[in-house]
């Protein structure tokens, strides 16, 4: 049917003998080759699948684009879109919501109701720098306001661009809090360095082949608690150590130093090396448990297996024994 749907589009792509539902493929993305026009994502899946590539795998998927109208504004995206071996890579806006999902502004907008017009985009998850369809059975329709200014990303075209990137070794932090720290308590501010590989979502590390790794996650415990750092550094693929660090005792005196208690955001994608250096336990020191004490509470950090091939670091929020104060 792709073949059928070229002059369509006004599009030349040769035609390739037993190509099969391919050919669909590759139509879209001989499309994007020749326009900017974003609303070629908005399709929804016809059953309940969730994560896919942002190409839709058949014209049946874009039953209901009857109404989708491409934004006419000044802000409408005009940037260059390419193909690349890393997947379509774009540069744009993208909106992050509070449960580890990106959003995707696809600069159109479904006209069904002519007073109120839906602006719409698409759900993404990310793995280490390639996003795809979070939820490819629905469209977006509500805020996707972005808070940082536009960049590049890389969207992975179909599904066979996701099998090698769930295969990656993950490093998993379990944050627990006893019940009774539950109702006076609770943790927030959540950020991970290197940030490139943390996903939210899933509130763990990607390691592609890493045997070293230094990272750390930054939260912070409210009312009443001091931001802390939980840091790590795994060294040889299986030797990891754990440590706790307040901002009081960050080695905030080297020069060129990025303090993550205060200058998070300077932290590029892969992290600072000279930083997560000098912050994270090193091997000669570091151990494979870690504790840390306040007022109000205690914090135990201890090595674990996710499966038999997943690292994870458990972290238990636990009351101190003493009066809690808040």
């Amino acid at each position: 049917m792709a073949y059928s749907l070229l002059g369509i589009f006004d599009i030349n792509m040769p035609m390739i003998y037993g190509e099969g539902p391919r050919a669909f493929m590759r139509l879209q993305g001989e499309i994007l080759h020749a326009t900017t026009d974003l609303s070629i994502f908005a399709w929804q899946a016809v059953g309940l699948e969730a994560h896919r590539g942002v190409f839709a795998t058949s014209p049946a998927e874009f039953r209901d684009c009857g109404s989708i109208e491409r934004n006419q504004d000044q802000f409408r995206f005009r940037d260059e879109i390419s193909l690349t071996n890393r997947g379509i890579k774009i540069h744009t806006l993208i909106a992050h919501s509070d449960r580890g999902i990106f959003i995707l502004d696809l600069h159109c907008s479904d006209m069904q109701s002519q007073a109120s017009p839906e602006r719409l985009g698409i759900e993404l998850a990310r793995e280490l720098d390639t996003f795809y369809r979070a939820s490819s059975g629905s469209l977006y329709r509500g805020s996707m306001k972005a808070a940082h200014g536009p960049r590049t990303i890389y969207l992975a075209p179909s599904d066979n661009a996701l099998e090698p990137l769930s295969e990656s070794r993950k490093l998993k932090i379990d944050l627990t809090m006893d019940a009774a720290l539950r109702r006076l308590f609770i943790v927030k501010d959540i950020r991970a360095v290197p940030e490139l590989f943390w996903d939210q979502r899933r509130e763990c590390f990607s390691l592609p082949g890493f045997s070293n790794f230094l990272g750390f996650l930054r939260f912070h415990i409210a009312p009443g608690g001091t931001a802390l750092l939980l840091v790590f550094n795994l060294v040889r693929g299986d030797d990891l150590r754990v440590g706790f660090l307040e901002e009081r005792h960050f080695p905030s005196g080297y020069r060129n130093i990025i303090n993550p208690f205060t200058n998070i955001e300077d932290y590029p994608p892969l992290g600072d090396p000279f930083s997560l250096f000098h912050a994270c336990p090193k091997e000669s020191t570091g151990r494979s448990s870690a504790t840390h004490s306040s007022r109000n509470f205690r914090l135990r950090a201890e090595l674990g297996m996710s499966d038999i091939t997943h690292l994870a670091i458990k972290v238990r929020i636990e009351t101190s024994g003493r009066s809690i104060m808040v």
